[in-house]
């Protein structure tokens, strides 16, 4: 896991600058939310809030280690929680890009050992968490390290319905981990920003909505004829939700 928060420092900048050269209306804003387990307290959790500045963002993250770990399973429903009511979402866009080995407590996620195998031991449900995020009108993206969260996939897709699982596995390459997470970062914001437009305005191009060339000429359009200034910003908020490792060792 190591190498994946690396993978996240040395691409956000990428990230951002891509937004800003291909859709300069977008503000991009980024945060941070890692989480471990339970028995790692009172570092269970890590949060960095919503901030414009990739600089003070890779800072952070160079203070941040993938340690810790008990059992298999982590406290992802905790992190999901935390990054849904304890991070400052204001933006209309919000992006919530999870990377993560191990599933969460509970035999319904997994048959590995877990110290915890009827569930969260704070009460917390993958219904109750992922419902306040869907409340809160956040575009949920998975980036899949390991086989171990595919169940927690199924289970997670049965409640919200479908959303985009990225391969970012370990490669050799350093910077092939880069190039996953900057492809996955890029998609996850295009992918909302389409879906909040076409919730929004409804527009259609050829019967099959929008993509992400259309979209901008639509937003040109759709501002031109309400007499809205084409300086409008459009405003996103992205956060990286990320969980340390408990089946390797990597730092």
């Amino acid at each position: 896991m190591g190498g994946h928060i690396k993978g996240v420092k040395n691409s956000i900048k990428r990230v951002v600058e891509y937004m800003a050269n291909m859709r300069p209306t977008i503000i991009v804003r980024v945060a941070f939310c890692g989480y471990r387990d339970h028995c790692d307290e009172p570092n269970r959790l890590q949060i960095f809030d919503f901030t414009n500045s990739c600089d003070d963002f890779i800072n952070y993250l160079s203070d941040v280690s993938a340690t810790g770990g008990g059992d298999a399973p982590e406290d992802v429903l905790g992190g999901l929680d935390a990054a849904v009511t304890r991070i400052t979402w204001r933006n209309p866009t919000r992006v919530l890009l999870h990377i993560g080995d191990c599933p969460p407590h509970g035999r319904r996620f997994t048959g590995l050992l877990d110290d915890y195998p009827d569930g969260d031991p704070n009460g917390l449900t993958a219904e109750q968490v992922l419902r306040e995020m869907r409340s809160a009108a956040i575009y949920y993206f998975f980036g899949k390290i390991t086989e171990y969260t595919e169940t927690m996939t199924e289970v997670f897709q049965s409640i919200i319905g479908e959303y985009p699982v990225f391969d970012i596995k370990d490669t050799p390459d350093p910077e092939g981990l880069v190039e996953k997470f900057f492809d996955a970062a890029c998609s996850a914001i295009n992918t909302a920003i389409t879906l909040i437009f076409k919730k929004k305005y409804f527009f259609s191009v050829g019967g099959r909505g929008l993509n992400f060339t259309s979209l901008y000429f639509a937003k040109k359009l759709y501002l031109r004829e309400n007499y809205i200034t084409s300086n409008a910003k459009w405003k996103l908020t992205f956060v990286s939700l990320w969980t340390a490792p408990v089946l390797w060792g990597d730092t």
